[in-house]
C-alpha cells in the first residue's frame, strides 16, 4: 500500500469516527422525553390449580362443573360454598367475585369487587401505579349513581398502592366508577338485592 492509499484509508476511518460521534451527540440531545402516566385497575388474585384443586386465602378451592370454596375451612361441602363463574362471595369480611376459570381448570381468577350483594356495607379494592418521574399525591373519586367520595392518596414514583374502599348501598342497580385526577377511570356494575 503506497502513501496516498494509506492517507485515503486513514481519512475514511477518521470520517467514520467523526460521523459516529456527531450522530451519537445528536441522538443524545434529541432523545424523546420519558413518557409519564398512571395505571388504575381493579385488584385481582390468580390461583394456580393442580388437578382442579388449589388454595385461596387459606381456603381450599376446587373446580368441577361449579367452584367450591371452603369458606368456613371445615372441609365439608356446604351448598352456600358452591359458586358459578361471575358469582360474588365474602371471605374474611371482604367481597370477591369469581372473575374467570380456565377451561382446563388450571387457574382461577378472583376479582376484589362485588357484582351482586345484599344491602349494607360493601367493599372493593383497586390499584394505582405511579409512572411519573416524581412522587405524586393522587386524588381519586368513587362515584356511585351520583354520590361522590373523594380522597387523596400519596404514591411514590414507580410504586403501586392497593386502595381498599368501603361504601354503604341500598337495593338497586349501580355503576361504581373510580376516577383519578390524572384522567384514568375504571368501573364495575353492581346489583344490590332486595332484603
Amino acid at each position: 500500500m503506497d502513501e496516498e492509499e494509506k492517507n485515503l484509508y486513514y481519512g475514511i476511518i477518521i470520517a467514520c469516527i467523526v460521523g459516529i460521534l456527531i450522530t451519537s451527540l445528536l441522538l443524545y440531545q434529541t432523545r424523546p422525553p420519558q413518557e409519564e402516566f398512571s395505571e388504575l385497575y381493579f385488584y385481582f388474585e390468580r390461583v394456580d390449580l393442580q388437578e382442579g384443586v388449589g388454595t385461596f386465602r387459606e381456603c381450599t378451592v376446587e373446580v368441577l362443573t361449579t367452584v367450591w370454596i371452603d369458606l368456613n375451612k371445615n372441609q365439608a361441602r356446604d351448598e352456600d360454598e358452591t359458586f358459578l363463574p361471575g358469582d360474588t362471595f365474602v371471605a374474611d369480611g371482604e367481597f370477591w367475585n369469581i372473575s374467570d376459570v380456565a377451561k382446563d381448570s388450571t387457574q382461577i381468577l378472583f376479582g376484589k369487587f362485588p357484582k351482586e350483594v345484599n344491602p349494607g356495607e360493601l367493599n372493593f379494592s383497586f390499584v394505582i401505579v405511579n409512572h411519573f418521574l416524581e412522587d405524586h399525591t393522587y386524588e381519586y373519586t368513587v362515584s356511585i349513581n351520583g354520590e361522590n367520595y373523594t380522597e387523596p392518596v400519596f404514591v411514590k414514583k414507580e410504586e403501586k398502592k392497593v386502595i381498599f374502599q368501603s361504601v354503604s348501598v341500598k337495593a338497586g342497580k349501580y355503576q361504581v366508577s373510580i376516577t383519578l385526577d390524572t384522567g384514568e377511570e375504571i368501573h364495575f356494575f353492581l346489583s344490590v338485592l332486595e332484603s
